[in-house]
């Protein structure tokens, strides 16, 4: 009896305790867009990539800022040496053995070498520079997939609902067929084709189903996530997104675009990297100067007058320092031809970024066209929709009376389910077209702007 009490009292407790562990791992399974967002640029494997390129660049980096530091080296050794020795007085043989310890400290400094070094320094830091703005188009790439394909989501999720209203309707429709079937009005003909009508109905909720699960698929891919995560889509408001994006102001975009777009500025920078390249490959016309020094010692066992400090530290302790002067007279062309390369790398470069500057506006004029299109395609398909159903009401209601058959029927709701389609699709257009304006603009801090509520 007091085991039950006991359990009375401390059961609630319990159950408040865990209440909250319960309700964050049910919010785990509640995906925003933010939120995805968020998941996307943390775990997205493809900017992952593209982060690590970054590092590796500024490793090189560092690399070329070493080249101008001195290289120091410090070499020890020991030998034991053995040998037989002849001795006049026995007239024998007798074994020796001997000892040496020896040590040499070198350094090298490299005076001038053709400004290669101060170049190759330039280049990476260029090359830096230009990882680093890959990587902020890589960004603004992963934000855009990431809003399209979780719009995608939310799509395919509105058409799931649209089947299952479709197939309820169809059902209640199977019923009042069914009535008039039975009562005369109507031949058994429309009861089997209603039949028929529910199962194609059954098949096409299906497949929505189907394609909804697809698509949160590719979302996970975009997000990193693990296959087996289960999650639901917030709706971010398409009504108030809409809303954003055709109050979305599209003038002067392609001169901002040439100072906004990310891969832009990088190619500008692989210019530059480009030009500093020749530099490094005219080096090989230049003398080359170092310095270097070095410090050496050794000890040996056979000199027995001096012990290890004397020797090592004292008798034996020599250094030299020199100065070295290479002037090239004669290298096989290959200096020549490293220019001619360099500079042909050059014109690829500036080439690559006219380009990429043709791309953009490409890229731009066909953004604005689409927009433009998708604005007048959701007007249209507003407008079927709002005849279709007229349409489809009218039909029913003269079916009722026997004034249709049920092809007429038929054909009309299917029009209809059409026309619901495609006013989803459309809306669903005109969001990702307007969003996409401002990612091939390059600015990624728009397209956020345009989610904020």
């Amino acid at each position: 009896m007091n085991i039950k009490r006991l359990l009375f009292v401390v059961a609630p407790l319990i159950l408040l305790c865990w209440s909250p562990i319960i309700n964050a791992a049910e919010s785990e399974k509640v995906l925003t867009l933010d939120k995805a967002i968020d998941i996307a640029l943390q775990y997205n494997i493809t900017l992952r990539q593209s982060t690590n390129q970054l590092g590796t660049s500024k490793i090189t980096m560092d690399q070329k800022k070493a080249n101008f530091l001195p290289e120091f080296s410090v070499s020890a050794g020991t030998t034991e040496r053995f040998a037989k020795d002849y001795d006049s007085t026995t007239g024998k043989y007798s074994g020796t053995t001997s000892n040496s310890i020896s040590a040499s400290a070198t350094a090298t400094y490299n005076l001038f070498n053709g400004f290669s070094d101060r170049a190759s320094l330039q280049q990476a830091r260029l090359d830096f520079k230009s990882s680093g703005f890959d990587v902020t188009r890589t960004r603004q790439s992963i934000i855009f997939q990431t809003i399209q394909q979780f719009i995608q989501v939310v799509t395919t999720r509105e058409f799931i609902s649209v089947e299952k209203e479709n197939l309820e309707a169809q059902r209640l429709l199977l019923k009042r067929i069914e009535d008039y079937y039975k009562s005369g009005k109507r031949p058994v003909t429309d009861f089997y084709q209603q039949q028929a009508q529910i199962s194609s109905a059954e098949l096409q909720l299906l497949n929505a189903q189907r394609n909804y699960e697809v698509n949160k698929l590719l979302l996970m891919q975009i997000l990193g996530w693990d296959s087996g995560t289960d999650f639901e889509v917030v709706d971010p408001g398409i009504d108030q997104l809409l809303t954003r994006v055709l109050n979305y102001k599209k003038e002067n975009i392609l001169d901002a675009a040439m100072k906004t777009r990310a891969d832009i500025l990088s190619q500008e920078l692989q210019v530059e990297a480009a030009n500093q390249g020749i530099i490094i490959a005219k080096s090989g016309y230049y003398p080359k100067l170092s310095l270097s020094g070095d410090l050496s010692s050794s000890y040996s066992k056979q000199s027995s007058l001096f012990n290890f400090p004397d020797q090592f530290f004292k008798n034996n302790l020599g250094g030299s320092i020199r100065l070295s002067l290479s002037v090239p007279v004669f290298d096989k062309f290959r200096t020549k031809y490293s220019v001619a390369n360099a500079n042909i790398a050059l014109k690829n470069q500036k080439l690559e970024l006219e380009k990429k500057q043709l791309q953009v506006h490409v890229e731009l004029q066909q953004a604005l066209q689409d927009f433009q299109t998708a604005v007048k395609q959701m007007d249209v398909a507003e407008n079927q929709l709002t005849y279709s159903k007229q349409a489809l009401d009218s039909i029913q209601e003269r079916y009722d009376v026997n004034a249709s058959t049920m092809i007429e029927l038929t054909q009309s709701r299917a029009l209809y389910l059409q026309a619901v389609y495609d006013r989803i699709q459309a809306r669903f257009n005109v969001l990702i077209r307007g969003i996409s304006i401002s990612y091939y603009k390059g600015d990624g801090d728009e397209m956020i702007n345009l989610l904020a509520k």
